[in-house]
């Protein structure tokens, strides 16, 4: 842990200097460098970091929107993104001084620093009510809603930002039903739906928005709505598609869960009524 010791003490150091942004940047490389070093002992390197106080330095980083730049803030949120895999960076990362700034940091017009903030988000919130909690408080769920609307018509974008952003999303609204009714208001349902045929062949991005629709499900609210005629005819319109199969197994699960947690009988009537209505 020497060189990642060192590291840590010169970002510290460069902090409290005054350093460049670009001096920063070049410490927080070879902390994020360390990741990826053959035969590192990653959960060593999480728990070193914590134990060191690395969120704090990063929360120190974050609140310092005018000095730092956009590749300073992507190298920032990529690192978090690490510490995260774990629970206990989940749970350490699950602080207001983390969380808000990268929420606001969703908005930013450099997407390599969207990219990494949507994964440090996603994997903080997973299995994270805490995390998840400041995210509802803060605007968080309408923030990553309309970056998901934005990212629709955008071109050029790094590789899997849109499975990054909808694998965000996913994580956000698993078991959470206070994320997934705030989500059902802030029109999610219409995004998911545009994403599912315009993006058909992306098995990532469409495998995350069935598993999303199938944890809307879960609520009364996303039920009473997925359960209207034209969210199910959309569904259905899938089926006319060239699904793979890990994408078809998704669409049953979600017309499996729709049975399990809805009246049973009314789902049947409601689905047999709009294959005839297709089929005449």
């Amino acid at each position: 842990m020497d060189e990642i010791s060192d590291q840590l003490y010169k970002l510290n150091l460069g902090i409290k200097e005054n350093k460049t942004s670009s001096e920063i940047q070049k410490i927080l490389m070879q902390i994020n460098k360390q990741f990826s070093t053959e035969g590192c002992d990653k959960k060593s390197v999480v728990e070193y970091l914590i134990k060191n106080g690395i969120v704090d330095t990063f929360s120190l980083i974050l609140k310092s929107r005018e000095r730092f730049s956009a590749s300073t803030f992507a190298l920032v949120a990529e690192i978090l993104a690490e510490v995260a895999k774990l629970d206990l960076g989940r749970q350490t990362c699950s602080d207001p001084a983390i969380v808000v700034p990268l929420l606001e940091l969703m908005s930013n017009n450099d997407t390599n620093v969207v990219l990494q903030v949507c994964r440090a988000l996603g994997n903080i919130c997973y299995d994270n009510d805490a995390a998840r909690s400041l995210v509802k408080e803060n605007n968080g769920v309408n923030r990553l809603i309309q970056l998901l609307r934005n990212l629709m018509e955008k071109e050029n974008l790094p590789e899997n930002m849109r499975t990054i952003a909808s694998g965000c999303l996913l994580n956000l609204t698993d078991t959470y039903e206070e994320i997934q009714d705030q989500a059902v208001d802030n029109g999610i349902l219409d995004v998911l739906l545009q994403y599912l045929m315009k993006f058909s062949s992306d098995e990532d991005v469409v495998t995350h928005c069935l598993l999303v629709l199938s944890c809307l499900a879960d609520s009364h609210k996303g039920r009473a709505k997925i359960l209207d005629k034209s969210v199910l005819s959309s569904l259905l319109s899938l089926l006319e598609k060239p699904l793979k199969d890990d994408i078809m197994d998704s669409l049953l699960e979600l017309f499996g869960n729709l049975c399990e947690n809805g009246n049973l009988r009314f789902f049947i009537y409601k689905f047999l009524s709009l294959i005839f209505t297709l089929c005449n």
